[in-house]
């Protein structure tokens, strides 16, 4: 009987929908990226002659080992385009994968990406 019980109590816990593991969050200093984000300088801010920007982002980490629905926390300044190159360029890089490592759908926080266009 005991063992008739623990069977069902298996497939319950393995239907669809059932809860999944919590996400943990990482800090994005702990997290080791073996492709880089490089993102390109925003047209916006070349024509309105601004020649630096600083983005912080938060990211789920993805299957592939990259990251996956970013969201600007930060972005200065606020108008001349930084937050969707740092966005796109996030689509490319990826992180070294390892039980170090995050887990899909954990969360990446305070990954810091800073423009620079010299004069």
């Amino acid at each position: 009987m005991l063992a008739l019980i623990l069977s069902i109590f298996t497939l319950q816990t393995a239907v669809p929908g059932s809860p999944m593991p919590p996400v943990r969050e990482w800090a994005a200093a702990d997290v080791v990226l073996t492709r880089r984000p490089v993102p390109e300088f925003p047209a916006r801010a070349i024509s309105s002659g601004v020649r630096e920007g600083v983005v912080t982002l938060d990211c789920e980490a993805a299957r592939n080992g990259g990251f996956a629905n970013c969201r600007v926390v930060s972005e200065t300044p606020s108008v001349a385009g930084f937050g969707n190159s740092a966005v796109s360029a996030m689509r490319r890089a990826r992180f070294a994968p390892g039980p170090d490592a995050p887990a899909p759908g954990d969360v990446v926080r305070g990954i810091v990406i800073r423009f620079w266009r010299p004069a």
